[in-house]
């Protein structure tokens, strides 16, 4: 069954996007015949979207623009495009220092994405494409994540979407998720060993924004013999470092953790295993 159209909001979502910087105010008239939509059903639309604070009308020239109040969502916009730029030093720091390839992943929907790395400089190494979405229960990242969400977002994971197994060794028993998620959020940080990817051990801790929501894990991975559970143990307070280090330039505070959690999605484009988010960095050479 594909997915119902609600029709009105498609030709209010069309009539926003007729903005431009060419074309910052419209005429009732101009939108219709632009749209193909009868001048009764654009006025409609349009005092909807004008009682939103979506556009407003100018009381000489009878046009329609963009309403100012936008403007916050583009802050929001920036704060998510940036968040990569700024975590590229803490993953360096981390690869330099434990010798495997350290991530960036951001929360999308019931997964999370990776949209940032720093390489390892082993040839034999953990690498992922970018856009790349994982599940939030197996890996350590997600589980960084998860626990600090709220109590009916984790339930729809264990739940609702269920507990997909990846290896031999995936934890799949709702009642060991929920006992795994509280002793990360004693300890601050998640270590994963062949949950999502055999012959791999990662170590992530959480990232928050300045509503000391989670809203991204700081990861760094790498292959089996090399990077174990002894490894990624030792590197836990580094990794938690850089993340809350992330966190205070996002501006949260130093009591981010103790929070009751919130959920806040990251606006990556979705996609599942392999996909290509609409923003990426190019590759570093």
């Amino acid at each position: 069954m594909g997915i119902s159209r609600i029709k009105s909001l498609e030709k209010a979502i069309d009539i926003i996007n007729l903005f431009s910087e060419r074309q910052p105010t419209l005429s009732l008239p101009q939108i219709s015949t632009d749209l193909n939509i009868p001048e009764s059903t654009t006025y409609r639309l349009l005092r909807t979207l004008q009682q939103k604070q979506v556009v407003a009308r100018d009381s000489l020239s009878k046009k329609y623009m963009l309403d100012a109040s936008l403007l916050r969502l583009a802050t929001v916009i920036w704060s998510h495009l940036n968040i990569d730029r700024l975590a590229i030093p803490h993953l360096e720091k981390l690869a330099t220092r434990s010798g495997e390839t350290a991530h960036l992943y951001l929360l999308q929907g019931h997964q999370m994405v990776l949209v940032e790395a720093a390489n390892s400089p082993n040839t034999v190494r953990f690498a992922m494409e970018m856009g790349t979405a994982m599940p939030l229960h197996a890996p350590a990242g997600g589980r960084a994540m998860l626990a600090y969400l709220p109590n009916e977002f984790l339930d729809e994971c264990l739940h609702l979407h269920g507990l997909q197994r990846f290896t031999p060794y995936t934890i799949t028993d709702p009642q060991k998720i929920r006992r795994l998620l509280s002793q990360v959020r004693r300890r601050g940080y998640a270590i994963a060993s062949q949950q999502y990817i055999q012959a791999s051990t990662a170590v992530a801790a959480p990232v928050f924004n300045h509503k000391q929501d989670v809203i991204a894990t700081i990861a760094v991975a790498g292959p089996m013999p090399r990077f174990t559970e002894k490894e990624a143990l030792a590197l836990a307070p580094h990794v938690r470092k850089q993340a809350a280090e992330l966190s205070a330039e996002l501006g949260a505070s130093d009591t981010a953790q103790c929070k009751s959690p919130q959920y806040v999605e990251m606006h990556a484009a979705p996609g599942t295993r392999g996909f290509s988010i609409s923003r990426v960095r190019p590759k570093r050479t």
